[in-house]
């Protein structure tokens, strides 16, 4: 019985190790991040979409639908009120 918990500690521990160097040198975080949130937090503050994409570094089309924009506000919100103080 207690080298099952040895074990499972171990484990976890290696785990949990293993995690940390996975986010510590691999990006995972979407390209687009900051535009998401910059539009999140547009939608948020005057309650209504952009009708185009003044983030894009290319040339879009005069109308821009935005099938993220739901999310954008919500991480907008989270990194608001769970992020560092302004």
């Amino acid at each position: 019985m207690r080298s099952d918990k040895l074990l499972a500690t171990a484990t976890l521990v290696v785990g949990a190790f293993a995690f940390a160097v996975v986010l510590a040198y691999h990006r995972i975080v979407d390209g687009d991040l900051w535009a998401r949130l910059a539009v999140g937090a547009y939608a948020w503050q005057t309650g209504s979409l952009m009708g185009h994409d003044v983030f894009a570094f290319t040339p879009t089309l005069p109308e821009w639908i935005d099938h993220e924009w739901g999310a954008g506000v919500i991480f907008s919100d989270c990194s608001t009120r769970l992020g560092p103080p302004r």
